[in-house]
């Protein structure tokens, strides 16, 4: 019993302690960096915010009404729909009419081209980001689920203040609204995965923001139009140009929408994918997960043999 017990602590002490240090590491980082923050207020770069519509998602008339009600002085809103018969285009044109904020330069377009080497969601991004305004600094990603809280805009782009950063992210956080089995694998899931996106670099294309200089001077637009999503990989492509991913709090969304636990298996899966795809560090990522289940599984012995016992 002792050889199991003794592996067995080791591991679960390891894994206990690993997000007390991450979460640590975080509020070091934002504490050292709210200076920078602060300095950059009178001074925000134009910026756009584009987002890619297919389907009428639940959230998107949330959605829409966050973005019109930033609290930022220069931007712009960029929408790109699968098609005029999809259920999305009318619910964007409906919501824009019934609060539109003649202060914000919305544009609303059709996908156009349909790349075949990448996602239906990037094909578009890449059609709205070649149709910015050169003088646009920041792009700001947002998914349709997500629901910006009035200063996400600007909370997104203070970091950029320091030159050294290339992107900024926020995180997704599920709330559980239901006890469904497949909200609560979600939450579990979510919960254990965001730490893994700090120490890892991996954005979160729901919340993230990108200098437009990096579209110029990488390869990131065509890694894009050979990718299944827009964010996990941004990180690999700005750290060959010197620039590194700044993780913003404050641009966290929640999610309370519940799932069953067939649709959850299917969002796991896409998530394990786009790991698997375009995080370089993803030998990691896997070698933690795998440790991390294999040390449940020795205490889960451990305690069998100790009652046998």
């Amino acid at each position: 019993m002792l050889d199991l017990w003794v592996p067995g602590f080791a591991l679960l002490a390891c894994f206990v302690l690993l997000p007390v240090v991450w979460t640590w590491r975080t509020v070091w980082f934002v504490g050292r960096h709210s200076g920078n923050v602060a300095s950059a207020e009178s001074e925000l770069p134009r910026a756009a915010i584009i987002l890619a519509v297919r389907g009428a998602d639940p959230s998107l008339s949330h959605c829409l009404a966050g973005i019109l009600r930033q609290d930022y002085p220069r931007y712009s809103v960029r929408i790109v729909v699968d098609s005029q018969q999809d259920r999305g285009w009318d619910m964007v044109h409906d919501v824009l009419q019934k609060g539109h904020n003649p202060r914000v330069n919305v544009e609303v377009n059709v996908l156009q081209r349909r790349h075949d080497t990448c996602s239906l969601k990037v094909s578009s991004q890449l059609q709205a980001i070649a149709e910015l305004d050169p003088a646009i600094e920041v792009v700001a990603f947002i998914d349709a689920d997500s629901i910006p809280a009035a200063d996400w805009l600007r909370a997104l782009v203070l970091p950029f203040a320091d030159p050294q950063v290339g992107a900024t992210t926020g995180f997704r956080w599920f709330a559980p609204s239901d006890s469904q089995w497949g909200t609560l694998v979600r939450y579990m899931y979510n919960a254990g995965s965001a730490p893994q996106m700090y120490v890892f670099s991996m954005a979160w294309g729901g919340s993230m923001a990108v200098r437009t200089r990096i579209f110029r001077e990488s390869d990131l637009l065509d890694v894009w139009s050979r990718s299944f999503c827009e964010d996990v990989g941004v990180y690999s492509v700005i750290r060959k140009r010197g620039f590194r991913l700044a993780f913003v709090p404050d641009a966290t969304h929640i999610n309370c929408e519940s799932i069953d636990l067939a649709s959850c298996f299917n969002f796991l899966m896409r998530q394990l994918l786009c790991v698997r795809l375009q995080v370089f560090q993803w030998p990691w990522v896997l070698a933690i997960n795998v440790s991390h289940n294999l040390a449940l599984i020795v205490r889960s012995e451990e305690r069998r043999v100790g009652k046998e016992c």
